[in-house]
């Protein structure tokens, strides 16, 4: 059954207000520790100086106000109701991530009508809302909306998403955008120019926040021995053979995605796999290694 709309839209601003209160309060867990302040370091030591802000006005500011307009045409949350929608059925893949994901039994005819019937979906929808509403509301003070993202980033490292998930919601996010938006409130080139811009800022201090996270649960996760045995297996993998140690990697990758492809019921079958003799497998292992 649908939400009242009153009763969505005081959802909304109370989940700003949540995230912006659970936020702050955890910034000082792992932003502010020595490990991620060093990690940070590291991170912008290519960037100029944190007070100038990279979050131009001028490239962002469409984006703002069609963010703004959406509110107004009641859209805000048909447009992340499209984005998810686009994530299902496009990165079937990436279904497990969400609770709401693993539930779809695509042999259920209108499973995508009883998708934005649950409540975790409709909950993460309004959740996804207020975080940008959050960012257009704070994106002129940098440094504290910086500081902010990197924190849910870092949350974000102990639900298995990571930066290759970012860049598929950007895509996702204008894909809905082109779909449900008609009208005045469609989107046009310099406002898509605008969204990418604020959107790829926005998975930038994401990124930072998952990196800076990944580096603080490593260093308290390992112990030095832990960190000298694996130091010592690596060596028996370069002595094994990076190509004989790729190939093994790559065809136990292959199996175990087909056998979580049958774990969730997901009709996304792997297409036929090249031989380990073959041109294509030993150069995606290559890579694979490199990575």
């Amino acid at each position: 059954m649908a939400s009242h709309p009153m009763y969505h839209e005081y959802r909304v601003h109370q989940l700003v207000q949540e995230t912006l209160d659970s936020v702050m309060e955890d910034a000082s867990s792992s932003i502010e520790s020595d490990d991620g302040e060093s990690m940070k370091e590291e991170l912008k030591s290519e960037d100029t100086d944190r007070g100038e802000s990279d979050i131009e006005a001028d490239e962002t500011h469409l984006a703002r106000a069609h963010w703004i307009l959406l509110h107004k045409m009641n859209k805000q949350g048909t447009v992340v109701h499209a984005t998810f929608d686009h994530l299902m059925n496009e990165y079937k893949h990436t279904r497990p991530i969400w609770q709401f994901g693993r539930n779809i039994d695509e042999k259920v005819k209108g499973w995508s009508k009883e998708l934005h019937e649950d409540f975790y979906f409709r909950h993460h929808c309004a959740s996804v809302q207020a975080a940008i509403t959050m960012i257009m509301e704070n994106k002129d003070d940098v440094i504290s909306l910086t500081r902010v993202l990197n924190e849910v980033g870092a949350h974000h490292f102990f639900y298995d998403a990571y930066e290759p998930h970012l860049e598929l919601f950007e895509d996702a996010m204008i894909e809905g955008m082109k779909k449900v938006l008609k009208g005045v409130e469609e989107l046009d080139e310099a406002t898509e120019k605008s969204w990418r811009a604020l959107l790829q800022l926005t998975r930038k201090h994401l990124v930072e926040g998952i990196s800076i996270q990944r580096n603080a649960y490593l260093k308290q996760a390992i112990t030095p021995q832990e960190h000298t045995e694996i130091i010592q297996e690596w060596s028996r993998v370069e002595e094994l053979g990076m190509e004989e140690a790729g190939t093994r990697l790559c065809e136990t990758a292959f199996k175990t995605y087909s056998s979580l492809l049958s774990q969730f019921d997901l009709a996304l079958p792997l297409p036929i796999i090249p031989t380990t003799n073959s041109h294509v497998f030993k150069q995606f292992s290559k890579m694979t290694m490199k990575v």
